[in-house]
C-alpha cells in the first residue's frame, strides 16, 4: 500500500491473474472497500504489472492459456519470493503431484473453482490482515 490521503490508495492492491474476463469483476465486487483489484488476463500482462507495481496479494489462475501451469508462480517468485499468492483452479485434486509443488513454491492457499465468495474473502483476509481501526477498510468490513 502507498501512503496517500485518498482512502482508495490506502487499500491493499490485489493482482488477479485470470483468463476469464468476468471473474476479476466478481472478485472486485466481493472485495469492495477492502482491496483494489487489478486484473491481468494472461502471464505476459501480469509480468508487466508486477514490474510496475507492488501488490499486497496475487490471486493466480493456475492454468492460463499462454504458459505452462507453474511458469507464472515461478516468475512471481523470481520477482519477489515473499509475494503472498492464492492459487485458483478448477482442475486440482488434493493428491495431485502439482499441489505438493505449489506448496513448495510458497503458495499461501489453493482455492478450488467454483468457490464461495465468503470463502474467498476469508482467505484474502487471512493473508492481508484485518482492517485497521478507523480506516476506510473498516467502514466496509465484511
Amino acid at each position: 500500500m502507498k501512503p496517500s490521503s485518498d482512502p482508495k490508495a490506502q487499500l491493499p492492491l490485489v493482482l488477479v491473474i485470470e483468463d476469464d474476463p468476468e471473474l476479476p469483476t466478481v472478485i472486485e465486487a466481493a472485495l469492495s472497500g477492502q482491496a483494489l483489484v487489478i486484473p491481468a488476463r494472461n502471464w505476459t500482462d501480469a509480468r508487466e504489472r508486477l514490474h510496475e507495481e507492488t501488490f499486497d496479494l496475487i490471486l493466480l489462475d493456475l492454468f492460463l492459456p499462454d504458459v505452462e501451469a507453474l511458469e507464472p508462480l515461478e516468475g512471481i517468485r523470481e520477482i519477489d519470493p515473499d509475494y503472498p499468492v492464492i492459487v485458483m483452479s478448477g482442475n486440482l485434486d488434493p493428491g495431485d503431484a502439482i499441489v505438493d509443488r505449489l506448496m513448495r513454491l510458497g503458495v499461501n492457499t489453493i482455492l478450488a473453482k467454483p468457490f464461495d465468495l465468503e470463502d474467498l474473502q476469508g482467505r484474502i483476509l487471512s493473508v492481508i490482515g484485518p482492517p485497521e481501526p478507523g480506516s476506510a477498510r473498516e467502514e466496509h468490513a465484511w
